[in-house]
């Protein structure tokens, strides 16, 4: 619920809404993150831990190429 904005160096590179994701391309990078995420809104978020994001997408295969689908996307 509510919107976020994802910024880089100040710039706006999107805007995320209600069901939309993001932080996947640190997880599958393993890398610290490049945007900055903030709220536009009242926002509710549903935070994954990386252990428990690194067990489900080990018997998930659907769910590693997604988010892998979702980082191409975006760079």
């Amino acid at each position: 619920e509510g919107e976020v904005e994802v910024l880089k160096n100040e710039a706006r590179l999107s805007v995320l809404g209600e069901g939309e994701i993001f932080g996947e391309m640190a997880f599958l990078t393993s890398t610290p993150r490049t945007a900055t995420v903030r709220a536009l809104s009242h926002a509710y978020l549903f935070v994954v831990p990386p252990g428990l994001l690194k067990k489900l997408t080990a018997y998930d295969r659907e769910l590693i190429l997604g988010l892998r689908t979702l980082m191409e996307s975006r760079t």
